[in-house]
């Protein structure tokens, strides 16, 4: 009976293994078999699959980017990369889970700045610290805001804006997708370099902010480029400045805020990028990242990125890290210049 108990076995064990290829098929998994080479391989017995961490829903930008991304480290890691979605709370969620995994390599966080940089400006309770918990790995892309107005009002620019809010001050309106968005953020740090006053109309997400600023409820909003550029290019809504460093392609003539006089050193770049638990070893964290900056460098991975409306924006390590802390610092003095909290 053993030949025959071993035989049972091993037809057990090859049709769970085939149930696993399935499910590792069913999941996305971008496989690629082998260990031996990847630069990850002096960290000690490899991790069957590692886990990019994303803290929204399928379909949206974080995941779409992450899915791009995937295979391309897959390829150069020589390892299974599952993109597993864990949304709520802005992020946070994916955060929260990310800081307590284990810092072999076999865990990341697909993280953008909200849930690193805006959410620890507003809340003091959060289950994580984004400079405690975390190893910055690289900056994948940056996407900037476009600050639109509605074409039945008189803006050209940010300086016709800021000059009529002084004429008029609080009664200028701008939309936001809530209270403590980006969007809100947006107009408050608008408003405070300029010194000027303008009524904030908060609404209950994006969507509904961008209809309004299209149907003349209110008059500005600051918008994702790629939700914004249909109604740009169409005449809907006029584009008055981004709010990144430099111009976009996608945007040809539309300068940045920062280039108008009374703002000066205005900047909000919504990023995306990879973290790892704190305690993965710096050798690794730095691999990881020149691994990232490989991937970032092929032309049809960039090309990708732009059609989802983002600009591939590297950063390695400690340059990440510093991009987070300014951005956290910034956040705060805002947040308690205004009073504002979640």
């Amino acid at each position: 009976m053993k030949p025959l108990r071993a035989a049972h076995d091993n037809a057990h064990r090859m049709h769970a293994l085939d149930g696993r290829r399935r499910l590792l098929a069913a999941m996305g998994v971008a496989t690629l078999a082998g260990w031996h080479g990847s630069p990850l391989a002096g960290m000690g017995p490899a991790p069957s699959m590692v886990s990019l961490v994303v803290g929204f829903p399928p379909g949206g930008p974080n995941d779409l980017i992450a899915r791009l991304l995937a295979p391309l480290l897959s390829e150069r890691l020589k390892r299974n990369i599952v993109v597993e979605n864990r949304s709520g709370a802005d992020g946070e969620l994916a955060a929260s889970y990310v800081a307590r995994g284990p810092a072999d390599g076999s865990m990341l966080l697909f993280a953008s700045a909200g849930a690193m940089t805006i959410s620890p400006a507003m809340k003091k309770n959060l289950p994580y610290d984004p400079m405690r918990d975390f190893a910055p790995i690289a900056r994948v892309a940056s996407s900037p805001m476009v600050m639109v107005a509605n074409p039945a009002r008189p803006y050209k620019t940010a300086a016709d804006v800021i000059a009529a809010a002084r004429r008029a001050p609080g009664k200028i309106t701008y939309a936001s997708a809530g209270v403590g968005s980006p969007t809100h953020l947006a107009g408050a740090l608008l408003c405070s370099l300029a010194g000027i006053d303008m009524l904030h109309v908060p609404y209950k997400g994006g969507g509904p902010a961008l209809t309004d600023t299209v149907g003349g409820q209110v008059e500005l909003y600051f918008a994702g480029v790629s939700t914004a550029l249909p109604f740009i290019k169409s005449g809907a809504l006029r584009a008055l400045g981004v709010t990144g460093a430099t111009p976009l392609a996608s945007l040809p003539g539309v300068p940045p805020l920062a280039d108008t006089p009374d703002l000066k050193g205005y900047l909000i770049d919504n990023w995306y990028g990879v973290l790892a638990p704190a305690r993965l070893p710096g050798t690794l964290a730095a691999s990881l990242g020149d691994t990232i900056d490989a991937c970032l460098k092929e032309g049809d991975f960039r090309k990708k990125l732009q059609m989802q409306g983002v600009e591939p924006a590297f950063a390695r390590n400690g340059q990440f890290g510093a991009l987070i802390a300014a951005d956290i610092a910034k956040w705060k003095a805002l947040v308690g210049k205004l009073g504002i909290s979640a």
